[in-house]
């Protein structure tokens, strides 16, 4: 187990390091205590390194949602780093929409089985992929979202507006995980109005949309939408 102290010596040497390209840091909190996570060692050694390419912080416990929030704004003028990982992270989410902007180099980027703050966050965060020219493989795995009185929702219809409008002109996504969300009908008829549009997209993961207590059956009129796309029930 890595405790505070040698997290924040393996944060501090990455600043100096200059062959490294993957760092698996998954589930590092087990061995730290959550309100110790040494976010802003992190942060600083991000905005130095130039090596790093890959950077997994899955399994890993925030001190607060701001605490990713640093770990972005580190990579907003980052060149290298091209695979980020932080699912089933235990704090919420709050990817700020200047990062997806301004960053041109992250092309993976996983934030399944987590936590969104707020339906703004996810909002902004779709309407900044609308313009974001580089990033490829998006993972949404069963995301919760959290509104200002604590009520939890996953992705359903009302937010596959949000990913129409975007799947509608962004020209980069080539992989889009959706799986065990919310999804209903209607908001994969959004979707399907997309796909018409949409010549980039190759694979979408619908698989396991649980929807009023149900299971949504997969609709056989999607694949006949766009046949480059392949779709995953």
């Amino acid at each position: 187990m890595v405790d505070e102290r040698g997290a924040i010596y393996l944060f501090d040497a990455l600043q100096h390091n200059t062959t490294l390209s993957t760092l698996d840091l998954t589930g590092l909190s087990r061995g730290v205590h959550l309100r110790q996570f040494p976010v802003c060692q992190l942060s600083d050694a991000l905005k130095v390194n130039a090596t790093l390419s890959c950077l997994r912080l899955g399994e890993n416990g925030m001190p607060s949602p701001d605490a990713q929030v640093n770990i972005f704004t580190s990579l907003m003028d980052n060149k290298t780093l091209k695979e980020l990982d932080l699912a089933r992270t235990s704090s919420r989410f709050k990817v700020p929409p200047e990062f997806l902007t301004s960053n041109t180099t992250l092309t993976h980027l996983n934030l399944s089985y987590s936590l969104c703050e707020e339906p703004s966050i996810l909002a902004s965060f779709f309407e900044a992929l609308t313009v974001n020219s580089t990033l490829t493989s998006l993972k949404l795995a069963n995301v919760e979202i959290v509104d200002s009185s604590e009520n939890k929702t996953k992705i359903g219809d009302s937010e596959c507006e949000w990913i129409s409008d975007t799947l509608k002109v962004n020209t980069t996504l080539t992989d889009l995980d959706l799986c065990a969300n919310c999804i209903g009908n209607d908001g994969i008829q959004c979707i399907m109005e997309a796909l018409k549009i949409n010549t980039t997209l190759k694979y979408l993961n619908l698989g396991v949309q649980r929807h009023m207590n149900r299971v949504v059956p997969y609709p056989p009129s999607l694949k006949k939408v766009n046949t480059s796309v392949c779709v995953s029930w």
